[in-house]
Parts: C-alpha cells; sequence; structure tokens
C-alpha cells in the first residue's frame, strides 16, 4: 500500500513544472556541509502550493523538488539540532517552531528516484503549536465501528481527503466495514483483500464519477484511508 500511495502523490504533481526557486529551512545560516547544528541552506524548485485542510484547520501545502540526493540530504538533516528530524530509507520529517513557537513548519523529504539520482522531494505545511482535538471524521471516509479518528487532510482543489484512525480490533474486520462502505457508493475493490482471513488493505476504483481509494490497517491498530476524485 505504500508504492500505492507514493505513486498517487507523483502522479498528482507530475503535470506541474518547477517554478519560484525559495529557500527552505527556518533561517538562511548554516549552508550544506557545515557541521554546526543549524538547519542547511536548501534551494527549492517550487512545483505546486495549494490550500490544504488539516484538522479543519485551512493553510497552505507547498510541493518543491529539491537538487540533492536524498542520502546526502539526510546528512546534513543528521546534523540539525534546533527541531525534530526523523529519518527513514525512502521519507524523513523535520519539525521546527516559527514565529517565536506559535507556528510549527513541518516538511517531509521523499526519495524521488535511485539512489544515484540528485533529486528528492519534499512537502511543506506551517500549523499552529495545536491542532484541535476529536476532529471530525469526513463523511467520504469509511470509519470502522470502534475506530477512533486521529487526523483528517483534505485538499480541496483536488478532491483528496485522507484520514487516520485508531482500532482495537482485528484489521481484517476494518477492511470488510471499509469495504462495504465503498461498495455502496458504487466503489468495487481490485485485489479482493477483504475475502480473505487475514486481509490488511485493499484499493477501490469507481468508473463513474471516477474516483479511486485505499485503504490499510496495521497490526498494531493504525488505520489510513483516502479517496481522491469527484465525491
Amino acid at each position: 500500500m505504500k508504492k500505492v500511495l507514493f505513486s498517487l502523490i507523483l502522479g498528482a504533481f507530475a503535470t506541474f513544472a518547477a517554478g519560484e526557486v525559495y529557500l527552505l529551512g527556518p533561517q538562511r545560516s548554516g549552508g550544506p556541509g557545515k557541521n554546526d547544528g543549524t538547519f542547511p541552506s536548501l534551494e527549492a524548485d517550487s512545483i505546486l502550493e495549494e490550500p490544504v485542510l488539516i484538522n479543519t484547520v485551512r493553510t497552505t501545502s507547498r510541493t518543491a523538488l529539491l537538487r540533492i540526493s536524498y542520502a546526502e540530504l539526510a546528512r546534513l538533516l543528521g546534523q540539525y539540532r534546533h527541531g525534530k528530524v526523523k529519518i527513514g530509507p525512502d521519507a524523513m520529517r523535520v519539525e521546527f517552531p516559527i514565529d517565536n513557537g506559535k507556528r510549527i513548519r513541518r516538511i517531509l523529504f521523499v526519495r524521488a528516484g535511485h539512489e544515484d539520482e540528485q533529486n528528492t522531494l519534499c512537502f511543506e505545511l506551517e500549523l499552529p503549536e495545536k491542532l484541535p482535538n476529536n476532529p471530525p471524521w469526513p463523511s467520504e471516509l469509511p470509519l470502522p465501528p470502534g475506530a477512533i479518528p486521529v487526523e483528517s487532510v483534505a485538499f480541496p482543489e483536488r478532491g483528496l481527503i485522507y484520514g487516520s484512525f485508531r482500532h482495537a480490533g482485528r484489521p481484517i474486520a476494518a477492511l470488510r466495514s471499509a469495504e462495504g462502505f465503498f461498495r455502496n457508493r458504487d466503489f468495487q475493490p481490485l485485489s479482493g483483500e477483504a475475502g480473505g482471513p487475514e486481509g490488511r488493505g485493499e484499493l477501490f476504483f469507481r468508473a463513474k464519477p471516477r474516483a479511486i481509494a485505499w485503504i490499510s490497517i496495521a497490526d498494531d491498530g493504525s488505520g489510513s484511508v483516502c479517496i481522491r476524485g469527484k465525491q
């Protein structure tokens, strides 16, 4: 399911050309290669800016392309000491306060290609220090019985809605509930995992109006669901 999600992300931005070049980060100090704990100066080619709703809070999402390899960027961010950094094999997240701590800037970096390619995708958001608790769950997404909403994200201009939740029951029970929800809205499952005893996720497609959706539930009870297309 992670590969499916990554393909959807790349496809969403494939038609946009690089535009404005801007400096990414909280300040301009600390150039690449300096081991002083400051955020590295990174020139980013802006691809897209669009409104986004996170737990009903409106902000702007910025997508850009960095002319730096994922490995080199991971090395530089590993030296950053003034924010939260989580580095994984294919994605890393940085979070630091701005506006005297009143707001938080979050940046997700994603490997754009093979290890030898000198490009990294980044997705940037600015949010209040605290988001509303108990966010309302989008009616366009299924919520398995007994599940607790965690977060919702909506891109109104692209018809993309995402939600995450916690579920205490068996993953297959949550999956079958979601399948029923989507079938009632004329979606068809593409892999049939809900028909087996240990299904964890499914991809759905609807021809009219055209839309695609997916859901994934982990053994620890964390789940995510997304839909893109005309509602």
